[in-house]
């Protein structure tokens, strides 16, 4: 196995509401059943959430926290799904010391498969998982107030690689192109800050009768989250999450990747991956990627499968693992927000024939 460079261990959010303890971000590899797999689990003060990805396939699959258990209970989504009636996996996991061990189930009728991991060694590769939120409530004396919530975190590296201040600028990009990020946090409380004295001035206008009748059509909230989604000794891939609510049936959210490249201290662009050819052939493969993930058949119209139109643009939101790229459309990209979030993955076997010198299969 190749030794892993850029690795992240635990390090604390410095919140001043939370201690060392409660916010964490940790890497995990062992097994469930006789299968590899590495984990990737982060802590906020409330919650669980991450990646795993099994060794055989490098396709990461999200995890999120099932809230009331006993035992570290973890859902698990693949990435590209789009059926939203299929059942999650489930893991149910204690961790203790360096060891997060436990069961996996496909589902909950299925049985359980045993799961053993043990935390992987840090390197001088740090990241920093910094976090925090608030809460303004229109009138605090009142439990069924309408209110704004904000929670955010960002995952920020540091060490004494040459390529850190690339990745720290990187970083800035994905989340914020407009101000330098000098510190973590202070970044965090300034974004809580503006968005909650936002939403005060928003409804300060609002009569008290309208919001106390309909204080949920009210009640705004913010998200934005930032994950690791996949490593190797050549690159990292990042999401930036974001999910905002501010009345109406329902919020809106989306994923950016970010996918820097420690060699060439930068992020990685499609023309770095593919040739010329390689972008002409780009939206027919993703098409006929996209068809079989929606059970169409070879020429049947991806309108049928509910997109909005018979072909898929070329976008720059990816992220790498090392057997391929996975593409992100945003809801009412490409589908409509019944169809979440679109992501179409390809190989690089099938891309085999248009990928720049030095890429895997190439």
């Amino acid at each position: 196995m190749k030794k892993i460079v850029g690795l992240f261990f635990i390090i604390f959010s410095a919140g001043s509401a939370f201690s060392q303890d409660s916010i964490w971000y940790q890497a995990f590899t062992g097994r469930i059943d006789r299968y590899p797999i590495t984990l990737h689990l982060q802590k906020s003060a409330e919650s669980h959430s991450g990646f795993y990805y099994y060794h055989n396939s490098k396709l990461p699959i999200e995890l999120v926290e099932l809230i009331g258990y006993e035992n570290l209970r973890l859902s698990g989504y693949s990435l590209l799904t789009i059926d939203s009636e299929v059942e999650p996996e489930i893991f149910s996991l204690q961790l203790k010391g360096d060891s997060l061990n436990g069961t996996w189930q496909l589902n909950e009728s299925s049985r359980k498969l045993e799961v053993k991991l043990t935390r992987m060694e840090a390197t001088p590769f740090v990241f920093q998982n910094w976090t925090t939120s608030g809460v303004f409530k229109l009138k605090p004396e009142l439990e069924e107030s309408a209110g704004a919530a904000y929670d955010g975190n960002i995952l920020w590296p540091v060490g004494k690689q040459s390529y850190i201040p690339a990745l720290q600028k990187a970083i800035n990009k994905l989340v914020n192109e407009v101000a330098e990020i000098r510190s973590p946090l202070q970044y965090l409380e300034t974004q809580r800050d503006l968005y909650l004295e936002d939403y005060r001035k928003e409804l300060r206008e609002v009569a008290d009768s309208d919001w106390m009748e309909y204080p949920s059509s009210y009640s705004y909230s913010l998200a934005q989250n930032m994950n690791l989604v996949y490593f190797s000794d050549k690159w990292v891939s990042l999401e930036s999450f974001w999910h905002s609510y501010s009345g109406g049936a329902h919020g809106n959210y989306g994923s950016a990747y970010l996918c820097f490249d420690f060699s060439r201290q930068r992020a990685l662009e499609l023309k770095d991956i593919l040739t010329p050819a390689g972008f002409t052939v780009l939206p027919t493969l993703m098409a006929q990627s996209l068809r079989k993930q929606l059970g169409l058949k070879a020429n049947e119209p991806l309108t049928e499968g509910g997109l909005f139109e018979d072909e898929v643009p070329v976008t720059e939101n990816f992220y790498l693992t090392d057997t391929g790229i996975c593409f992100s459309y945003t809801p009412y990209e490409i589908g409509p927000y019944a169809m979440g979030e679109i992501r179409i993955f390809l190989t690089f076997q099938q891309l085999k024939a248009y990928l720049q010198a030095g890429w895997p299969g190439k």
